[in-house]
């Protein structure tokens, strides 16, 4: 009778236990940032410090859905949306908030904004659930003064200027390279103003039978852009541009376009969906280091550009495809025509497939010189090659099954990384 006795306590502790455990079930988050890599970097932080949800694997096991977009903005840096998606027992509970990033802003201070961003829009989940219990609230009202008023000394306008300088090498081969940069920017919600200039020089040097061979190519080449709203779904603008490069024989190309945009959704719209058609024309003047193959030195040609691009971010996935169309308007069969896109569709329960690619069929390589490129040019690419056609593509796929829980972060043995964010 004690032993019997004993057996019913434990089996009424354990099904006590088993009780509160299902009591204490948190809800299930699923965290998809697939286009943003900053967001996936920041994962195993954002685990660690959102304490009151269970992170899981798969969306069909998740009871909120948190997919997170991201735009620039005009100050260099970024505008994270946090969507937040209800799931099975939270259907139709959605919600959005926002963040944004300054261009001067540290991973460590996004990273943090990315934490308060996400606990702030799980609470009207998480209070549903039987762990809102341990919520607690806390509200600092802020100090109405003048001093808190944000005055911009730089009027929204943001400049940068950068560099780099990379070697590599062995006993046979050895590149250099050298990169400077500048660019300079003014973005309001009507207005963009953007301006970017480069200037790149790379050396090769290939060892053979003791025979050095030299190979030296040199770019450089800017940007302008200038772009003003009409309403939330036209936009009107100019393009001008210019570009120095030995290897495609351009002693200087200049491009100046006026531009126009129409957006079927409207702007506001862009993070989640857009399809935009658009139309360019303008003037391209080239001078030629090389004589070209159509025995011109330098040629001025009209040009336009049709183009049409659209994205869809779903619960699903992502889909994106574009394509463009460009013509000399002297000769119409001088003309290049590129379509492309990207689909990542999760299939079902841990399934994930990935198709991306680009296809060009190019007709308008004007600035080519006049002769074949002997084998040595061909090998260390001192000048650009004649192709009816370019092309890149890729398929992934991923299985994920096991356990559905992924709290736990774990640092140890992480690897060592040199690259660097700023």
């Amino acid at each position: 009778m004690k032993r019997l006795f004993l057996v019913l306590i434990l089996l009424s502790l354990q099904l006590q236990t088993s009780i509160f455990a299902q009591a204490e079930k948190k809800v299930a988050v699923f965290y998809d940032c697939q286009s943003t890599w900053k967001c996936r970097q920041y994962y195993d932080y954002i685990r660690t410090e959102v304490k009151m949800v269970d992170f899981v694997n798969d969306r069909f096991a998740s009871d909120v859905q948190l997919q997170i977009t991201e735009q620039p903005t005009g100050g260099n840096g970024s505008k994270f949306i946090f969507n937040f998606i209800g799931r099975n027992r939270f259907e139709n509970q959605n919600d959005t908030l926002n963040v944004v990033a300054q261009g001067v802003a540290t991973d460590d201070e996004i990273r943090k904004d990315f934490v308060t961003a996400i606990n702030k829009g799980l609470v009207k989940y998480v209070i549903k659930s039987d762990v809102g219990k341990y919520l607690k609230f806390t509200y600092e009202a802020p100090k109405d003064s003048a001093e808190n008023k944000v005055k911009d000394p730089w009027n929204l306008w943001v400049y940068s200027v950068g560099g780099s300088a990379n070697y590599s090498g062995d006993a046979n081969y050895s590149d250099k390279n050298l990169y400077g940069n500048i660019s300079i920017s003014r973005i309001t919600e009507k207005t963009k103003f953007s301006f970017w200039s480069g200037i790149n020089r790379n050396s090769n040097t290939f060892i053979y039978n003791n025979e050095q061979i030299k190979v030296e190519n040199r770019s450089a080449d800017f940007y302008l852009e200038m772009t003003r709203a009409i309403n939330q779904h036209w936009t009107y603008g100019l393009d001008f541009e210019g570009e120095q490069s030995t290897f495609r024989n351009f002693k200087f190309r200049t491009v100046l376009q006026p531009k126009i945009e129409y957006s079927i959704f409207p702007y506001q719209d862009f993070n989640a969906k857009r399809i935009v058609v658009g139309y360019m024309v303008g003037l391209q003047h080239n001078t030629y280091f090389d004589t070209t193959l159509y025995l011109k030195t330098k040629e001025l040609r009209g040009k336009q550009t049709f183009f049409l691009n659209s994205s869809f971010t779903q619960k699903w996935g992502n889909v994106n495809i574009g394509a463009d169309w460009s013509n000399y308007l002297h000769d119409i069969k001088l003309n290049k025509l590129g379509v492309g896109g990207a689909i990542e569709w999760r299939i079902v329960k841990g399934l994930r497939l990935a198709l991306w690619g680009n296809y060009e069929f190019i007709r308008n390589q004007i600035n080519l010189p006049k002769g074949s490129a002997t084998k040595d040019e061909l090998l260390t690419k001192q000048r650009q090659i004649g192709s009816s056609f370019n092309y890149w593509g890729g398929l992934g796929i991923r299985y994920q099954f096991g356990s559905n829980q992924n709290s736990a972060v774990n640092a140890r043995f992480n690897g060592t990384s040199y690259s660097i964010s700023f």
